[in-house]
């Protein structure tokens, strides 16, 4: 319920959940990036070389991000973090699952003028025809 998603928000997790969404998208915002994988590429998933479980990470911490835009009153926040060019960064990704979850996030925002200005000026418009084909 909205009052949940906005107690939630008041301590801290529309920020947290946005961090968790650029979390391997920048390397070096992961001190055991590099190791990761095992050294050997083991466990990555294809997308840019990034180990799975920081795929999923971002996965559900864009499903997480999903769920608390479902509220209204939270969309202007969510829009002032970096959430927007995080979601469409993991649709510039490739990774199924993660695209999908970046979607219902953003599908759940656009009501929000700010958030499609941003969608247009990162270039999701471009990186729609994939998930759709």
């Amino acid at each position: 319920d909205d009052d949940i998603r906005t107690s939630m928000a008041q301590h801290g997790a529309i920020e947290t959940l946005a961090d968790a969404c650029l979390a391997a998208q920048h390397p070096g915002t992961s001190p055991d990036w590099r190791g990761a994988a095992g050294g050997s590429g083991e466990g990555s998933s294809g997308s840019e070389g990034a180990p799975d479980r920081y795929i999923r990470l971002r996965e559900q911490a864009a499903r997480g991000l999903g769920n608390l835009a479902v509220c209204d009153r939270l969309e202007g926040r969510i829009v002032a973090t970096p959430a927007v060019s995080a979601l469409i960064g993991l649709l510039a990704e490739g990774d199924e699952a993660a695209s999908d979850a970046a979607l219902g996030s953003l599908a759940n925002l656009v009501g929000n003028e700010e958030m499609r200005l941003q969608f247009v000026g990162c270039g999701g418009i471009e990186l729609l025809h994939g998930p759709i084909t």
